[in-house]
């Protein structure tokens, strides 16, 4: 296989979208400057959404949850992805918006209706039951049987701008290290040392 394309933004964000389109889920570790114990915080998200003309993902979560007071504590955070396929690693930082129920037009409210779409009926239901992390009464969850059409206001989107990705080949006869910086409506980039 031939080694991946990674030394510019172009390529990067047609991998990305091929990933995204191959029916596999983009899923992804989230690190976060603030975390509830007072350090930094991870977690796995799968990615929703990518619009590459932005460079802006997204991943639905609860707005109840955890890592929605990390962000809102420090917007900062970054996605790592690994591209098995490509032998590729992907790590994105990105500053972090919540859209949620009040997101009333335009581009966030599509989104968040249309990745409330794309839940099964079994996940749509965890949004209407208690919160992340509580504890269940009797040894059983309350999840109800149904959930209507419309998104609860639990149901939200973090939406991330990509600041800076940072590219890692593991290929050979080489691994190869890009790393794209964003620099007002453009990007810097540059090859590093791995």
């Amino acid at each position: 296989m031939p080694q991946a394309k990674i030394s510019s933004i172009a390529a990067i964000k047609r991998m990305l979208e091929s990933e995204r389109l191959s029916g596999r889920p983009l899923a992804a570790a989230l690190a976060t400057a603030a975390g509830r114990g007072g350090g930094a915080s991870a977690r796995m998200v799968v990615v929703r959404g990518l619009d590459t003309q932005l460079m802006e993902l997204w991943f639905s979560t609860d707005v109840r949850s955890a890592k929605v007071a990390d962000l809102a504590a420090a917007p900062q955070g970054e996605l790592c992805i690994w591209l098995h396929r490509l032998r590729v690693q992907v790590r994105l930082r990105c500053r972090w918006r919540i859209i949620g129920s009040s997101a009333s037009r335009g581009r966030d409210r599509a989104r968040w209706l249309a990745a409330w779409g794309e839940h099964s009926p079994h996940a749509r239901r965890l949004f209407a039951g208690a919160m992340p992390g509580k504890s269940y009464a009797n040894g059983r969850a309350a999840i109800p049987t149904t959930v209507g059409g419309e998104p609860p206001e639990s149901f939200a989107l973090c939406v991330g701008r990509v600041l800076q990705i940072d590219a890692l080949v593991l290929g050979r006869p080489q691994h190869q290290r890009h790393v794209h910086q964003r620099v007002g409506r453009g990007w810097q980039s540059r090859r590093v040392n791995p």
